[in-house]
């Protein structure tokens, strides 16, 4: 049997008696479908998301595996169905009932919530008839898009280089995608280098499967250590080379001055990154750097590779770009940050005012929520994707 849990009011009759149609005189519920790591990664950048298309009258619903962990969308006002992928050696009985179960709550729409969910949301879309979106926050999930069958309405890129690569794919008419940039809730001032009293700290973070990038900062570490620059230093991750980089960071001799923490959701990254003065990302990557984000949103500075794919990264302007994988370049980088305070001080400055005219939750809760209501105003036919 599938699992509700009922977090907020009791669905009205009208509603099950109308769903799947939207004429805009009555409250728009929509289904958030997850994949398994989804609200571990964009947890901080849902919530506002979430709460302000409450206050905007729409009505969500999250579905989730039974896997999912406990506190999966309960911190956020929506109902919550969990399923049990043991179910899925019967695929057309899974989907069957999972859709009955979103009819009976009357949803309208569904929205998977990363391209990984995409395909169970296709599934569940052509089971209740109606329309689904789709996010995407890296390149190549125009792969992941073109296999759904059942094309999405829209997909949302998380950035303009992610547009570009699904339009290039041609997975899905370029007129049917748009970019909706995260958001996140951010500090009222920078407090890069703000505290005298404290010693500063550096924090790098990542799932530690690739050791050349990882090392590299590490490297760079033990060269800002050397140099008697009095700070701390933390590495957040876990993964397959985390064993070989704690061995690696005792060879320089960084056992008195780092520190490895566990892997952290989104929620415990934001509060680590508030307290840290320099955050930097050490690899580039082809999805969109949220670590970065959250870590521009908390007021620290960030150093970041050339080669990445998020708007949000400008080299002088909110962000320190370093050559990747090159410890002598983020070295160098670092050491003058440290040298000129009040230089790292005023980007991290400048990096919040960024945020404040691109990234605000406003923003993304205005497009997401004219995004649902024209998808369903609009009444889209939907077609399989070899039609």
């Amino acid at each position: 049997m599938w699992e509700t849990i009922i977090v907020n009011e009791t669905l009205d009759k009208a509603v099950l008696e109308g769903a799947g149609k939207y004429t805009g005189e009555r409250p728009l519920r929509v289904a958030w479908v997850v994949s398994g790591s989804t609200c571990l990664r964009l947890g901080r950048t849902l919530g506002p998301l979430a709460v302000g298309l409450a206050d905007e009258g729409i009505q969500l619903m999250g579905v989730c595996d039974n896997d999912a962990p406990e506190d999966t969308f309960t911190d956020w006002p929506m109902n919550v169905i969990r399923f049990s992928m043991r179910r899925w050696f019967r695929p057309a009985k899974a989907v069957s009932e999972l859709a009955a179960n979103l009819r009976q709550n009357g949803v309208q729409l569904l929205h998977a919530l990363d391209a990984e969910a995409g395909q169970t949301t296709a599934l569940l879309s052509d089971e209740l008839n109606c329309p689904h979106i789709v996010s995407s926050y890296s390149l190549g999930d125009g792969r992941l898009v073109g296999r759904m069958g059942i094309p999405p309405a829209i997909v949302l890129a998380a950035g303009r280089a992610i547009r570009d690569d699904l339009i290039n794919s041609h997975c899905i008419p370029s007129d049917r995608v748009t970019v909706v940039a995260p958001s996140v809730y951010q500090v009222s001032g920078a407090g890069c280098f703000s505290r005298p009293d404290r010693c500063p700290s550096v924090v790098t973070s990542d799932v530690f499967d690739d050791y050349g990038a990882t090392a590299a900062v590490l490297d760079a570490f033990a060269k800002l250590n050397s140099s008697e620059t009095e700070c701390l230093f933390f590495a957040v991750g876990n993964g397959p080379v985390e064993r070989m980089l704690r061995k690696h960071a005792e060879t320089l001799g960084l056992c008195s001055s780092l520190t490895f923490v566990d892997r952290l959701d989104s929620r415990q990254l934001a509060g680590v990154f508030k307290a840290a003065d320099i955050y930097i990302s050490p690899r580039g990557a082809s999805s969109i750097n949220l670590d970065a984000l959250l870590a521009m949103a908390s007021g620290a500075v960030v150093l970041a590779p050339e080669d990445h794919v998020s708007d949000f990264l400008i080299d002088g302007k909110t962000t320190v770009m370093f050559r990747s994988r090159d410890s002598v370049d983020l070295a160098e980088k670092l050491a003058e940050l440290f040298s000129n305070r009040e230089k790292a001080a005023s980007l991290a400055a400048g990096a919040l005012e960024y945020l404040a005219e691109n990234h605000r939750p406003w923003r993304a809760v205005r497009s997401a929520a004219e995004v649902y209501r024209n998808v369903l105003a609009s009444g889209k036919n939907l077609v399989p994707m070899s039609a």
